[in-house]
């Protein structure tokens, strides 16, 4: 980390209303258009092993992670198995993944360069493509830019506290959850 983190109070206002105007399209990007595109066939059957009866049965003989499927089966309880229910969950997390990446940059990035990490991240396609697909490739990025936030917050901070290495854990966990089975 360098001296920029120490100058976040007196930051331009102009970089804060650009970071918050990414983050804004960002959301926009991420939340519209959830119910455009049919489900493909891999959602279908992530939607499919999330509703089975028995979750644990169902994906003993699958290649999909755990994680996920009991969070959308979760999510289906709550809101529906409509297109836009479904996508939402997932669009959801990239918008949180979104916010802690500002977060990051406002920490990591130099003063010049933090609306325009941001931005990039906004706007990438991959991000927003795969961000609204149901089969929550969303956790990836969420749980590491959890775990990132927590280990900034060791940084900063110089002192070790149980809090942001729990953080730590539970972000590495949720990747770790999602990536392996």
């Amino acid at each position: 980390m360098d001296a920029e983190c120490a100058d976040a109070p007196s930051a331009p206002r102009s970089t804060r209303a650009w970071i918050a105007f990414w983050i804004a399209a960002g959301f926009a990007l991420r939340l519209t258009g959830l119910g455009v595109h049919s489900l493909w066939f891999d959602e279908v059957a992530y939607v499919y092993l999330s509703s089975a009866p028995s979750v644990a049965d169902a994906l003993r003989t699958s290649r999909y992670p755990p994680l996920g499927c009991y969070a959308l089966r979760a999510w289906m309880a709550i809101f529906g198995e409509s297109d836009v229910a479904l996508r939402a969950l997932p669009a959801l997390l990239s918008c949180a993944a979104l916010v802690l990446f500002a977060r990051l940059a406002w920490l990591w990035c130099p003063a010049r360069a933090r609306a325009s990490a941001v931005a990039l991240f906004a706007v990438s396609p991959f991000s927003i493509w795969y961000g609204q697909e149901v089969a929550s490739y969303a956790l990836v990025p969420l749980g590491t830019l959890i775990a990132l936030n927590a280990a900034a917050q060791v940084l900063a901070s110089g002192r070790v506290s149980p809090a942001p290495w729990a953080f730590a854990a539970i972000g590495t966990a949720i990747v770790i959850m999602r990536s392996f089975r």
